[in-house]
């Protein structure tokens, strides 16, 4: 997914550009959400069931092949910065249930 400008900005408010940039928008929020919850449960502000019932919705979300396309390309850039959230986010793609249990 490439987009540069915002849809209309580009001079394309064509129906499929509005949806690509919502899509866009929609897994952007969901990766938001997701560190929120990673970052939390780093600091001990999260209790252990409701980080649970996060980690079991996200793993969810990210069998969804736009989302886990949209992880990959954002894993690119994040890999080196944030290699223990990066490795976090793989655990929730493979399905290990153990995903984030080591806190720094």
């Amino acid at each position: 997914m490439r987009l540069t400008k915002p849809c209309g900005q580009r001079g394309d408010a064509a129906p499929e550009a509005i949806r690509e940039r919502q899509f866009y928008y929609h897994c952007g929020t969901t990766m938001i959400a997701i560190e929120d919850y990673f970052s939390q449960h780093e600091q001990g502000l999260l209790g252990e069931e409701q980080f649970s019932r996060g980690c079991a919705t996200f793993r969810t979300a990210l069998t969804e092949p736009g989302l886990r396309a949209f992880w990959l390309k954002q894993k690119e850039t994040l890999a080196t910065a944030a290699l223990h959230y990066c490795a976090s986010i793989d655990s929730l793609c493979a399905g290990e249930t153990a995903a984030f249990d080591d806190r720094a």
